[in-house]
């Protein structure tokens, strides 16, 4: 049976990404091991049409919807107003109003979005940002890994058709 040693100590030293030397110290024992991470955790991306999430989730017409999942992972939401977050099937797309500081929230509890592309109709002439950028329709945007996203739409109505998501 193994004996069991008080004063042990076992210390863990980053080295780069995905990298680290583990030294384990015992009395007169000591070893070190350097690590690496084989494997790499593979973006995973989900896409899916206005028209798909209506029928899916059975939305009718000139209804407010304050959000769906994308899947498991993904959450996309808008933010509060009368007519923020309606679906109208005569152009198959979820609105957000500027009028009403229409904010597109897309949210994780437990990945790390990397990239977001919205596409959107530009019926209404529709003015959406990230930060200061300008977000154009069907191009990715991407940025830093993070749980939470928000695009504003800061002139116009936003007629979200698909959205885009990669998480890691």
């Amino acid at each position: 049976m193994p004996e069991t040693k008080t004063g042990a100590s076992i210390e863990v030293t980053a080295l780069a990404k995905g990298e680290a030397t583990i030294k384990a110290v015992c009395d007169s024992f000591e070893a070190t091991y350097d690590i690496s991470v084989v494997d790499e955790i593979l973006p995973v991306t989900v896409s899916e049409t206005i028209k798909n999430v209506a029928s899916n989730n059975k939305w009718e017409d000139s209804t407010k919807y304050n959000s769906f999942n994308l899947d498991e992972n993904i959450t996309v939401k808008c933010s509060s107003g009368t007519n923020t977050g309606k679906y109208y099937s005569k152009d198959l797309s979820w609105r957000l109003y500027s009028s009403e500081k229409g904010q597109l929230i897309i949210s994780s509890e437990k990945k790390l979005i990397i990239s977001v592309t919205i596409t959107f109709l530009t019926t209404d002439s529709p003015t959406v940002k990230y930060g200061s950028n300008t977000v154009t329709s069907g191009s990715a945007v991407n940025f830093d890994p993070s749980s939470s996203i928000t695009f504003d739409v800061t002139s116009g109505k936003l007629h979200l058709t698909a959205i885009s998501v990669q998480y890691k």
